[in-house]
């Protein structure tokens, strides 16, 4: 998978990033860097088929990411026994920029790596 990155200003929730889920191992990378003041970002994941208009996704937000208030945030996701694991396989990744009152920015960036040769 090719790096995904946006990023988001004042308060709003960012397009998810599909994952290849059922990559073996899973593993997927990312950072969050903040700009400006006041802002409160979560990374958060869906093990939901966000791509089913029948189904309405229930995200979740990653466990060790409780926000971005600091310049730069890395995340991961991986597998049990893969280095620092927060969680298995998930569907898809988003940024939810939950407060962002003093004109601050959050920008996201997600890497997945593959086993393709």
């Amino acid at each position: 998978m090719n790096p995904v990155a946006y990023s988001l200003t004042g308060t709003g929730i960012g397009r998810p990033v599909l994952m290849d889920w059922n990559e073996n191992p899973f593993m997927v990378a990312g950072v969050v860097v903040v700009t400006g003041s006041i802002v409160d970002a979560k990374v958060q994941y869906t093990f939901d088929d966000i791509l089913n208009p029948a189904v309405t996704p229930t995200w979740l937000n990653h466990p060790a990411f409780t926000a971005a208030t600091a310049v730069t945030t890395p995340f991961s996701f991986g597998q049990a026994g893969v280095a620092n694991p927060a969680v298995g396989p998930v569907r898809a990744i988003r940024l939810n920029m939950v407060d962002g009152t003093g004109g601050g920015t959050a920008a996201i960036t997600i890497m997945q790596a593959t086993s393709a040769p």
